[in-house]
């Protein structure tokens, strides 16, 4: 039997509003997860996104789902 952590996965997700310097302009939401036991990091746009990330990542994703392309991921300094 595996260990937890091997069945595990654990993330830190950061969501922030960026205000926009257009006159009446909708602020725009931009997020991030980090992958706490790769350090990989990943931005996104859109809450879609991060859970196609998540269900991705964790394995569950229905298997004939493609994940949505996501803006090259940086690993944490």
């Amino acid at each position: 039997m595996s260990s937890l952590d091997e069945r595990s996965h654990t993330f830190v997700v950061r969501i922030w509003e960026e205000r926009r310097e257009v006159a009446d302009a909708l602020p725009t939401w931009r997020g991030r997860v980090d992958d706490v036991r790769t350090g990989l990091r990943r931005y996104f746009t859109t809450l879609e996104d991060l859970v196609a990330y998540l269900g991705h990542q964790s394995g569950m994703a229905e298997s004939s789902q493609e994940p949505i392309p996501l803006l090259p991921s940086l690993r944490r300094r």
